[in-house]
């Protein structure tokens, strides 16, 4: 069952939205602390280190920069902007019931800011926490890490489960004999908690859920202390953030099809790279209001109004004020049915940006059944997206280049193509399933930092050509029944190009990879 298609829970077969599902049986089977590890073994994602002295990092989808994509908990774009690359690892495993993925533009119901995809966390389900349970690992290297998920309450007015996970470690080595730590060192810790209160029915739950998120992080030479942040005594790169989160949702009791969700998030970020001090803070709102309505056996109609807040600032030249915006917005999809076999989802998402003005996403997906076992669903989308380079770029942050930006930098905008098809066979015996996707998306104002005019700058401008990413994937997963096992492998192959206008007018590839 999956629920990030049409926010309704349905049949992961009938969702004309290729939907990847992950339980957490398929995420504990390799152990790993945090959603970032974790996805390694999805295809088309890929944990990305950006950075080998304090390893931040994020998640690529289909070969796009981590950026790109939208990460949701629970279906709240809590999420974003700092969030992507310094809180991702702060998402404990212990958490997640599972993971469902879009590959390609996710833009009607979750905003065009989801250009390469989505990732939603679905956290644990009250009903289905034990009493108390604890996660214990342990790595070579001597990473520890420990969850402990314990049921709070349990009546027939509330329930409520918590869990606290915790990170360590303070081990320096230096195998490649660089004279710089090979991992950084963390201490880090979260609380989270959910909680549902019925009405006098036992219906109609109103679900809330807090979280905080606690990190203290540092690599560099291998004498680098806390006493060295910001001097030139000892180089480090050292990161201290505190995060709060909060998501609540509720069904109307009188109109069951009517929802409202909102999400809540504070990011404050403390952070040394040599003597470069950076210090920001940045907070998300969001608001939704969801209706459903089915029209008669071949339409399932939804619509909703959106409102998101952001408010950043840093100590950067870049952000001479706090940058704040409203995106207030509408959307509405139809999921239509032509026969048994067709269905076509056709959805409109318009924002208004208060800087940059109104925001249309178009979005339309077609599936056929061409077997009983056999599925080929073809999606289209828009995407759009404001880049801020201090969140989102490390490398602006580190090293001793200057900063130059030659305009005032346009939002990202992108057209998705993907082409999905899926195969399953079964016997007695075994159960087979072969998925494989074609797609490619093409970028105009993509922000490409250029590191080759001047070695002494990093120098940012909007893309006066265009951008490509495309490529192939493939899944196999095998499953045997008289045996207790299971097999999967996947492969991805990308290309990632630009293109731009050279003397004689001809549009010509570079740094292609």
């Amino acid at each position: 069952m999956v629920i990030s298609g049409t926010l309704q829970l349905i049949d992961r077969k009938e969702s004309p939205i290729p939907i990847a599902v992950y339980s957490s049986q398929f995420l504990n089977s390799v152990p790993s602390p945090s959603l970032v590890e974790a996805t390694n073994q999805i295809t088309g994602l890929r944990p990305q280190l950006n950075c080998s002295v304090c390893n931040t990092g994020d998640i690529h989808i289909n070969g796009m920069e981590g950026a790109y994509s939208m990460i949701v908990i629970d279906g709240m774009p809590i999420m974003g902007g700092l969030s992507t690359v310094y809180g991702l690892q702060g998402i404990p495993t212990s958490l997640i019931d599972q993971v469902e993925v879009i590959k390609g533009p996710a833009s009607t119901v979750y905003g065009s800011e989801a250009m390469a995809g989505l990732i939603n966390v679905v956290t644990k389900n009250i009903d289905c926490v034990p009493k108390l349970s604890l996660d214990f690992n342990i790595s070579s290297w001597g990473e520890l890490q420990t969850s402990i998920v314990y049921k709070l309450i349990d009546k027939e007015r509330i329930k409520a489960f918590s869990s606290i996970d915790i990170f360590n470690y303070n081990n320096p080595i230096d195998n490649n004999e660089d004279g710089f730590t090979d991992l950084s060192l963390k201490n880090r810790y979260s609380i989270f908690n959910k909680f549902q209160f019925f009405n006098k029915n036992g219906a109609n739950p109103l679900n809330l859920t807090l979280r905080y998120l606690n990190e203290d992080r540092w690599g560099g030479q291998m004498d680098f202390t806390e006493q060295d942040r910001g001097k030139n005594t000892s180089y480090g790169e050292s990161i201290l953030t505190n995060r709060v989160e909060a998501s609540s949702f509720y069904q109307f009791s009188e109109q069951k099809n009517l929802k409202w969700q909102n999400s809540f998030s504070f990011h404050d970020q403390k952070s040394w790279y040599g003597l470069v001090d950076y210090e920001a803070k940045q907070i998300i709102g969001f608001s939704q209001l969801t209706w459903h309505k089915s029209l008669g056996n071949k339409n399932n109609l939804l619509s909703g109004f959106a409102l998101r807040y952001n408010s950043y600032n840093d100590n950067t030249a870049a952000t001479l004020k706090a940058d704040k915006w409203w995106l207030p917005g509408f959307f509405i999809q139809d999921n239509f049915k032509f026969s048994d076999n067709q269905q076509l989802l056709f959805g409109w998402r318009t924002d208004f940006h208060s800087k940059h003005g109104f925001i249309n996403s178009p979005r339309i997906n077609y599936q056929l059944n061409i077997t009983e076992n056999s599925s080929l669903r073809i999606g289209y989308g828009d995407g759009f997206r404001v880049v801020n380079v201090f969140t989102e770029d490390h490398a602006a942050l580190t090293g001793a280049r200057e900063i130059i930006f030659l305009e005032e930098l346009e939002p990202e905008k992108s057209k998705n193509l993907n082409i999905n098809i899926s195969n399953s066979w079964n016997t007695d015996n075994l159960q087979i399933t072969l998925e494989s996707s074609v797609f490619e998306s093409r970028f105009s104002n993509k922000i490409i930092p250029d590191f080759l005019t001047n070695d002494n700058q990093i120098i940012y401008s909007n893309l006066s050509g265009y951008a490509v990413a495309r490529g192939i994937s493939s899944e196999i997963f095998l499953k045997m029944y008289k045996i207790p096992l299971k097999l999967s492998a996947n492969a991805t192959f990308l290309d990632v190009s630009n293109f731009i206008e050279n003397s004689a007018g001809e549009m010509v590839k570079v740094n292609s990879f």
